[in-house]
């Protein structure tokens, strides 16, 4: 299942049945390294005990206006 998950493939279909059974909780915020509080912070605890912290920043998509897509 760690395999599974670190390999990080794109979803086609969302179970919620299996996500359910696998994830105790989602906290959404936390702090960084340097004790900066980080709202865009997600922890995924699994029933295991093993948690998955992302940067929830790394998935947002780009804004239509933002500077990277100006020519």
């Amino acid at each position: 299942m760690r395999k599974l998950l670190s390999e990080a493939l794109i979803l086609k279909e969302f179970d919620r049945n299996v996500f359910e059974s696998i994830v105790e909780k989602v906290i959404v915020g936390g702090y960084d390294d340097e004790e900066n509080a980080d709202p865009s912070m997600i922890t995924f605890v699994y029933k295991t005990g093993f948690e998955d912290k992302k940067k929830g920043d790394d998935y947002k998509p780009p804004r239509r206006n933002s500077k990277s897509k100006r020519i």
